[in-house]
């Protein structure tokens, strides 16, 4: 599926695809390109034409994960060596691609950055049970640190063990704000 922009990025859905290319109709106007992703062009003659953008709007082909940050809430208790902190709130597990998600892992790290690097510690790491595409999946999220997390930052990481061969393993890793 396709989306076609106009040059003012206005969604502009007189257009339709036929085989791969864009065919635009309409009046005296009839024009037709590549329907590529990204592609550009100028539809119709060069004083009244315009331009369109296409925009690939389907589902990634295979199985594809992301995720959002619900609320979080943070409790602290103690001084110096001795503060304990619990991070409290939920994580929202996005299947975005046209394949159901087997069996993975997800894991939690308190990060100084949004970053996955050797520095991070593990809060938690469980086992997620399978997910149909197009489905999101609530997991309540509750994390225990020493030390001061103030200013630091909770990472998810969706298929921790990369497990699904995905389009997309870029969007893996979902960032909360920096905790208060």
């Amino acid at each position: 599926m396709f989306r076609f922009f106009h040059q003012s990025r206005v969604p502009f859905f007189n257009f339709y695809t036929q085989g791969n290319r864009l065919v635009a109709g309409g009046g005296t106007l009839s024009s037709n390109f590549p329907a590529l992703n990204g592609d550009e062009a100028v539809v119709g003659s060069a004083r009244e034409g315009f331009r369109i953008v296409v925009q690939d709007t389907s589902p990634p082909a295979g199985a594809g994960l992301s995720g959002f940050w619900g609320p979080l809430r943070v409790n602290c208790s103690g001084r110096g060596v001795g503060r304990r902190c619990v991070v409290m709130g939920a994580f929202t597990i996005r299947s975005h691609g046209i394949a159901d998600v087997p069996r993975t892992v997800l894991r939690f790290l308190l990060s100084d950055n949004d970053v996955v690097d050797g520095t991070d510690l593990l809060l938690k790491e469980q086992h997620v049970r399978p997910i149909a595409s197009a489905t999101t999946l609530s997991v309540p999220f509750v994390g225990r640190a020493r030390g001061e997390v103030t200013g630091k930052r909770v990472l998810a990481v969706v298929d921790a063990t990369d497990v699904i061969a995905e389009p997309r393993e870029d969007n893996n890793v979902i960032a909360t704000p920096p905790l208060p």
